[in-house]
């Protein structure tokens, strides 16, 4: 059976001074772990660009889904196609993301657990039903509330019209 993806994330943050860094389920990924140029080496990931340190980071995110080889040979496709297009400091990506764009744009397969992917999908469709469902309670109460207070105020004014009308007895 394959790995569970669903509800797997890389977590990216820009940190001070050029530290960016990304997790995976919440264990940093070390970038030198898969920086393998000792001459010129590249201190932390990148993105929104695609230079070196982006494409860093499009190896390990890579590595770590699918395996060394796609990572070492697509790596450069996935920076073009995924890695330039983050532009925000801080940024999320699933798991099953990559898997996705792994089975899409290259010869290999990452397994996904389709049964998992479509319990979440249906578990998604139930919990907005629900908040749909709750919103129309919401308010149907609020109108019925606000009848309520019309014929509150309907009833005072009828009363405050009828009293006015009396002539005051001294």
């Amino acid at each position: 059976m394959a790995e569970n993806l669903k509800g797997k994330y890389f977590v990216a943050s820009r940190g001070f001074y050029g530290t960016n860094s990304v997790t995976y389920q919440g264990i940093e990924l070390e970038v030198t772990k898969f920086n393998h140029d000792y001459t010129n080496p590249v201190t932390s990931f990148d993105w929104e660009n695609t230079d070196k340190a982006s494409n860093l980071l499009a190896y390990a995110i890579l590595h770590t889904i699918a395996s060394p080889t796609v990572a070492r040979v697509f790596a450069n496709k996935y920076t073009q196609n995924v890695i330039k297009n983050f532009k925000e400091d801080e940024w999320r990506m699933e798991a099953t993301e990559v898997a996705r764009w792994v089975n899409a744009n290259t010869n290999y397969t990452v397994e996904i657990d389709e049964s998992d992917e479509k319990k979440a999908a249906q578990e998604e469709a139930k919990r907005k039903q629900e908040e749909l469902e709750k919103e129309k309670r919401r308010i149907k109460r609020e109108e019925e509330f606000k009848k309520q207070v019309q014929e509150k105020l309907a009833k005072r004014t009828k009363k405050m019209l009828t009293q006015k009308k009396r002539p005051r007895r001294y």
